[in-house]
């Protein structure tokens, strides 16, 4: 069913797929002028020709809405980094590729950042650091592993019974060390192997034994299976644009897609977990304190992301002086002190981020838009059919919502 009509579309869908190859080679090596050139090139002839389509198809055209969009968004993000005459704004250069009104969302998170939370949070940090045990105990490594085949039984059970899965699905789960999972974990998207970071299991000393809370370990096998491998996973017989890959992913338009449904994964992981506190041996208290550190970590990764935004525009905008406007917006001297002192990262070091945070607003935008055309009642009644419609297709995120909603009405 989801196969192209439009015989010129079909040519360029085909083609997209070098185009993809193309800039992830490309963003790798910005610095290489030619490149550029290539990459440029590319570029015109791809629109060229899709300018030349016109599609009667209501599938076909939501390729090609697509294909243009990632073409669009990818080249003003390469432009922006390498081409000196750029003529966007900082500002106005994330509205362009996040959305209007983007810049102002990062600009007012910024300025109410979760101070208090921090503060409380820190103090939990204190207390229970004295409890904490060390995982590369032998003992602390026995209790993660003999979790290892729970862990992978209840997503598949979750992920299937609520349609993120099909029936048939499965994969290889293993534990990295702590010294190789001790900040990472990944899921392969062409051996279907996800390798879960040690990091993910807490271990406490309680009476005179060791215990072990996996309340991270389920919210990020959440975000990886219930997320990025039910993406690939319902994505499979999409046409090759919008079909799962590694080189897809590095899309700038693509990439917030991606991470949304996965971050939208890892919301239902935090329910489940509140669901299976008894069963999953993890306290009330340890939920409270991860539940809380994700929402810092989140609001690190936006502060991040827009401070790096502003130290661009020091460089790029005549007369701008970033210690003053971050003083002005924040009332905040020690913040500004930070900027100007010791933050050092701009844009391109913080690209990487990108679909963190952004993802999830473009992920409520999709929910809205349906919503507004099926309503709440509906998309409740129909939920399985939703994340089965939300997860097939790796879209550009302008173009997301109507695809969502095409799948909802085209799904057998």
């Amino acid at each position: 069913m989801f196969t192209i009509k439009d015989k010129k579309l079909k040519k360029l869908d085909q083609s997209i797929g070098e185009f993809y190859k193309l800039n992830a080679r490309y963003f790798n090596s910005l610095i290489n002028k030619f490149g550029r050139k290539v990459f440029k090139k590319e570029v015109k002839q791809l629109n060229s020709f899709a300018d030349s389509i016109k599609p009667t198809a209501e599938f076909d055209q939501l390729i090609l809405q697509n294909i243009k969009s990632n073409l669009r968004i990818q080249e003003t993000v390469i432009d922006y980094f390498t081409d000196p005459k750029f003529h966007l704004t900082p500002p106005k250069f994330i509205d362009a590729i996040a959305g209007q009104g983007s810049w102002m969302m990062l600009e007012k998170r910024f300025i109410n950042s979760p101070w208090e939370m921090r503060w409380h949070h820190t103090e939990q940090s204190l207390e229970r650091g004295q409890l904490l045990a060390n995982e590369k105990t032998d003992e602390a490594q026995k209790l993660a592993k003999k979790i290892i085949p729970q862990i992978k039984k209840d997503i598949l059970s979750y992920g299937i019974d609520k349609g993120y899965l099909p029936a048939n699905f499965d994969f290889q789960l293993y534990l990295l060390p702590p010294k190789d999972g001790g900040q990472y974990s990944r899921w392969n998207s062409k051996t279907k192997v996800f390798e879960l970071g040690n990091y993910g299991f807490d271990f406490f000393h309680i009476g005179k034994s060791i215990t072990v809370m996996p309340t991270i370990a389920y919210r990020t096998s959440f975000h990886e299976i219930i997320g990025h491998a039910a993406h690939q996973s319902n994505s499979v017989d999409m046409p090759f644009s919008v079909s799962f890959s590694e080189e897809i992913a590095s899309l700038t338009s693509v990439k917030t897609t991606v991470e949304g449904i996965s971050d939208h994964a890892s919301k239902q992981s935090w329910d489940y977990i509140q669901q299976n506190l008894s069963r999953l041996k993890i306290h009330q208290e340890e939920y409270n304190f991860q539940f809380n550190l994700e929402e810092i970590l989140a609001a690190n990764q936006y502060e991040y992301l827009f401070l790096s935004l502003v130290k661009d525009r020091e460089t790029r905008e005549k007369g701008f002086k970033g210690y003053k406007y971050i003083q002005q917006i924040t009332k905040n001297p020690m913040l500004a002190r930070y900027f100007k002192h010791d933050f050092d990262s701009e844009f391109y070091d913080e690209w990487g981020s990108f679909g963190h945070t952004f993802g999830p607003d473009h992920f409520a935008l999709m929910v809205n838009k349906l919503s507004r055309k099926f309503g709440r009642k509906y998309l409740e009644q129909n939920y399985n059919r939703f994340n089965r419609a939300h997860l097939t297709g790796v879209w550009s995120w302008e173009v997301y919502p109507d695809a969502v909603i095409w799948m909802m009405e085209n799904l057998p």
